[in-house]
């Protein structure tokens, strides 16, 4: 089924999510609110979806912040998280249903799970934001990709996540599932004539800059940032 086609389906829903089985397309939610499990599993912490929250102290600052190239990025808020247990290098890698346990659930220290069908508009800026990402967090987080256009393959994701819409992303720390966000952020900037107001790489710095500020604050709730 088509993108265009699927989306008319899904008009008449009550849950404006924006998804399509055929490519696989999400939508930024406008209110989200689950609470996360490891594994799929019950219990865990509750989890952050879309929508608008007030900013903690600073945090607007840092969206808004320049990229760095550096390993030293994420500050977490609590103040009592060891350094993760992670490879010094990059991670962004594909994982499966089958190694999703060893790999994400089982793993010391950070792993952020996005999920995505191949055929969806917003993946391939996501993408490039997220391995910008990898390298942003390397020693700290570690980057997966989980296709889910085989809907066995999305049994793995937390609790209150669906496969659709997507991408979707989930983040862990030793296991336990702390955010999770289906459906894009945001947008690419357009004008009132639907120009666009940003290129490619203006829309993946955003990106990669509310990706990073929303693992350091285990909040996938946050606003899009301004852009510079």
């Amino acid at each position: 089924m088509r993108c265009g086609a699927c989306l008319l389906a899904m008009a008449g829903l009550a849950m404006s999510l924006g998804a399509c089985e055929g490519s696989g397309c999400g939508e930024p939610p406008k209110a989200q609110s689950a609470k996360s499990g490891a594994g799929g599993g019950g219990g865990g912490s509750p989890a952050s979806g879309g929508g608008e929250v007030a900013l903690g102290q600073n945090v607007q600052k840092v969206l808004n912040a320049p990229l760095r190239q550096e390993n030293s990025l994420v500050s977490w808020s609590s103040g009592t998280a060891t350094k993760p247990a992670t490879p010094a290098g990059p991670v962004f890698a594909d994982v499966n249903k089958a190694a999703y346990g060893p790999t994400v659930i089982k793993a010391v220290g950070g792993s952020l799970v996005a999920s995505y069908t191949p055929g969806c508009p917003g993946w391939k800026d996501l993408r490039a934001a997220l391995k910008g990402l990898s390298v942003d967090l390397a020693g700290k987080v570690a980057v997966y990709r989980l296709d889910v256009s085989d809907p066995d393959q999305a049994t793995v994701l937390p609790s209150g996540m669906t496969r659709l819409p997507v991408p979707a992303l989930a983040y862990y720390e030793s296991g336990q599932a702390l955010g999770q966000r289906q459906g894009l952020p945001f947008e690419r900037r357009l004008g009132r004539g639907g120009e666009p107001l940003e290129d490619s790489q203006q829309y993946q710095d955003r990106l990669r800059r509310w990706l990073r500020e929303a693992v350091a604050e285990r909040d996938f709730n946050l606003p899009e940032p301004r852009p510079q």
